[in-house]
């Protein structure tokens, strides 16, 4: 058989494998979704009360590309987005979230989204920071949550807004977010509010 011959029959029994026997595809993370967090690498999200300003820069940022598997792994489509930040040193906190759907999670809004603030402390015996708790923020049926087609904070109207409840955390009680926007405000365990300001 000839090499043109052979090229062509391994390239038809590829495409075979590729595209036809047993294969599940799954797509990227929706562009329509990624801005509940519209948040870039070296951005930075500051949260500011009357007297403290908490600086959180965006350390790393992403959403899952589209991908498959063999149908005969017991594997299950999952599409996800992620940002974190690097550490406020003087608040000592750093802050991750995610969104993640899934073959059992519904595109339906409020969205499954995930947060944490990383709190720290000093460890003089190291003579560095290390993690001391995370406070979690889960928008899922297990946690309270409040979901709004439309709301007004800081005398500004905003859509899609997410609200989420943690009394049991360390330092945040809850978390306010909206589309388009991202974090809007978080309110500590002694009810200060923290407002995100632009500048």
């Amino acid at each position: 058989m000839k090499l043109a011959g052979i090229l062509k029959q391994s390239s038809f029994l590829f495409l075979m494998t590729v595209v036809g026997c047993g294969r599940e595809y799954c797509p990227a993370f929706p562009n329509e979704k990624r801005d509940w967090f519209p948040y870039s690498i070296d951005d930075t999200i500051r949260l500011i009360n009357n007297s403290d300003t908490i600086k959180l820069v965006v350390s790393d940022a992403g959403f899952s590309d589209s991908y498959s598997f063999s149908k005969r792994c017991k594997c299950a489509c999952e599409e996800s987005m992620f940002f974190k930040t690097s550490l406020d040193t003087g608040n000592m906190t750093s802050l991750n979230a995610s969104i993640t759907y899934g073959n059992d999670i519904q595109s339906e809004l409020p969205p499954p989204v995930s947060i944490g603030f990383v709190i720290y402390k000093f460890d003089n015996k190291l003579n560095m920071m290390t993690p001391l708790t995370e406070d979690r923020f889960e928008c899922d049926q297990y946690s309270g949550y409040d979901f709004q087609e439309s709301a007004t904070i800081d005398g500004k109207i905003y859509s899609n807004v997410v609200s989420i409840m943690n009394s049991s955390n360390y330092r945040f009680s809850k978390i306010v977010i909206a589309k388009g926007f991202g974090i809007l405000e978080v309110v500590d365990k002694e009810s200060g509010v923290w407002i995100r300001k632009n500048r």
